[in-house]
Formats: C-alpha cells, structure tokens, sequence
C-alpha cells in the first residue's frame, strides 16, 4: 500500500474532511482483515515469515473465510490460558506477551501455544466438543515437538528462548492430557511415571537453555531459582519428614545390603529442594512453575523402582505428591496429587503406611482400605 501523505488537522477538526479523508484512504474490507490478521500476536503455526504475502494462507482460505479455529485458540491463550500457567503474577507479562512475540518466528512454539490452548478449552467443554478440541490439541502438539526436535539438534542463540518456553510448555502439556482424557484404564502411578520419563528427555535441553537466560532476557522470571537466605525454611513438620525418610533409607540400606541408597538419597534431595521451594512460592502466595523443576531431576533409577511398586519408592512419590496437591487448583495439575497418594497407599502394606504419615497431615488425603 502506497504511503499515506501526512496531513495536519485543523485546530478543532473539520468532519468534513475528516470523511473526505477516510473515505480515500480507507481499505477494502478483504484488505482489512488482511491488516488485522497480519497484527495478531501469534501468527499461523505454519507461517514462515511474520510479514510475507503468504502469511495470510492459513488465516483466510479462499473463499476469503477466517480460519476461526485457530483465531479462536488465538483468543483463548492471551485472555485465560496464560493465566492458568503464570500462576505468579511475576511472569503474567512473561505468558502473556513475551513468549507469543517470540513464537512469531518460531512457528513450533505457537504450535505449542496452540495445543496448550485447545487442551485448555477441551478441559472445560462438552463430551462432543472435548473431543474435537483434544484431537486439534494433539495435532498442534505433534507439529510443535517435531518443530522442537530439529531446533534442538541445531540449538543456537537465536532458537535458545523459543526451546526454553517450548519445555514449559511441554511440561504443562504432559500433565494436562490424561486428566483432560479422563482415561480410567490406566493406573496413575504409570501414567505419572511414562511423563516423568519423557519429561525428562528435555532435562539436559532445560538446563542448556536456562544457563543461556541472562538477568535482563524477559524470559529471566521463569528461570528457577533457589529461595532466598531470608525467606522462611522449611516448616518443622517437612523438615521432620525428611529426617525420617533419610533415616528410613539408612536403616533399611543396613538391614538389605541390595538396597539401592544412593538413589534414594538423591531423590529424598530433591524432594527437599522442592519442598522447600513449595514453601518460598506459598509464603509470597504463588505456586510458580519453577515448583514443578523436580520433574526434570527425579533419577530415572527411581522411576524404575516404581513402576517395579517397590515400598520405600511409593512412600517417596507420595512425598512428591504433596506439591501436586498444592497446586491442584491449576486445571492442568488437577487431581494428580490425591490419585498418587491414595493409589500409592493402596499398594502400601500396612506396616508402610505409618511412614506415610505426613503426606496425610499435609494434604488431608485419606486411603480408604479396601
């Protein structure tokens, strides 16, 4: 479009050649909703340039008609599923506005926006429209971890902050599409177990990228971070806990030469960094996502003395369960907590259930014997 002559307007505005005006340069309606689209923050997933021609292929087909869908996902990220992962008001900005201007060139980052969105939308709807929103979901999510995968063989200073959101958005993803399913012929402890493995696939990916986040990167709230010297500990009830299960661990590694201590001390570690920063988040009232790091660190030897249901790894997952519980009201966290904790007391004996005992005074989370 040719450049519009500049044009000073009277002192008190003539209306009449206000009109005059407007009406000679204004654009054709197709035109204008080329403009408008071209505006939106995220452009289409499959857009190779944020200002070519051909931008515009997969938002108007054509007929000339919107492609409504991912306007609408559009809508869905920047009013209320943002929201839902910034649950500190600290990254709002960061959800909001930072990672869909990034996603502008990285085309699998809105694929990944775009799959949290319908997932999101999914969770709330109707059988018949949860369906649809939950296969839109997947389809957006498979393009995104293949757009992933290449920027990750070739990662680089222009690809680092698009594949360090793509992790989060990943981690959310994985949480959210069993509860969004609502598949009840899996077992939980499983399920949590398959996306601990594939979370942590991208566990060396995160820290690479995260090393690369500076102080003055916008994506720099989102990088975890131990609490402060001058924030409050752990409370005597968690510190206990995690003095009980250290000398559990000790005690039974002397009593069974085979057992595996150093996994667990590794594990009882993190779990008392994570609870510990569970406790930071809830005393400045957040529940950041940096609370959920521990599922890029749980050994995977741990995992695998899980899924075998051996006890002293059931009673520490139910530990980790406690954090679940605390962010239950996040819709992609949900009921995870409860389900680990009553399944892992299901597959407790009862003369492992007592070491469960503080993951019931803190979550209030009862097992109901059969």
């Amino acid at each position: 479009m040719p450049i519009q002559p500049s044009r000073r307007l009277s002192q008190y505005g003539c209306l009449e050649c206000d009109e005059r005006h407007v009406k000679r340069y204004s654009l054709p309606r197709s035109a204008k909703f080329r403009y408008m689209t071209s505006t939106i923050m995220i452009n289409s997933p499959s857009t190779p340039s944020a200002t070519s021609p051909s931008n515009y292929s997969d938002a108007i087909d054509l007929a000339g008609t919107p492609n409504t869908q991912d306007l609408e996902l559009t809508l869905q990220w920047c009013t209320a599923t943002y929201r839902s992962i910034a649950t500190s008001t600290s990254v709002e900005k960061t959800w909001q506005a930072v990672i869909p201007q990034e996603a502008i060139a990285h085309p699998f980052l809105t694929h990944g926006l775009m799959a949290l969105s319908a997932l999101h939308v999914a969770s709330t709807g109707d059988d018949h429209s949860k369906e649809e929103y939950i296969t839109t979901a997947q389809s957006h999510y498979n393009k995104a971890v293949c757009g992933f995968e290449k920027a990750v063989k070739t990662l680089n200073k222009s690809t680092c902050d698009a594949v360090f959101a793509m992790c989060h958005i990943d981690l959310v993803y994985s949480f959210a599409l069993p509860l969004t399913m609502q598949s009840s012929n899996n077992n939980p402890i499983d399920n949590l177990c398959h996306i601990l493995t594939h979370i942590q696939t991208s566990s060396p990916t995160i820290t690479a990228t995260n090393n690369s986040i500076t102080k003055d990167n916008p994506l720099n709230p989102l990088s975890p971070r131990p609490p402060s010297s001058h924030d409050a500990r752990m409370p005597n009830t968690s510190q206990l806990a995690i003095t009980a299960l250290t000398r559990l661990n000790n005690t039974l590694s002397t009593q069974d030469p085979s057992h595996p201590a150093s996994t667990y001390t590794t594990t009882i570690t993190h779990l008392a960094s994570s609870l510990e920063t569970l406790l930071h988040s809830s005393n400045n009232e957040e529940t950041p996502l940096s609370t959920m790091q521990w599922t890029y660190h749980v050994p995977a030897a741990f995992l695998a003395l899980v899924r075998s249901r051996r006890p002293f790894a059931l009673v520490l997952l139910a530990h980790y369960a406690v954090i679940l519980h605390a962010m239950r009201a996040s819709w992609w966290v949900g009921e995870w907590g409860e389900r680990i904790i009553r399944e892992c007391g299901l597959a407790l004996g009862g003369e492992w259930r007592g070491a469960c005992g503080w993951v019931v005074d803190a979550t209030g989370v009862f097992v109901n014997l059969p």
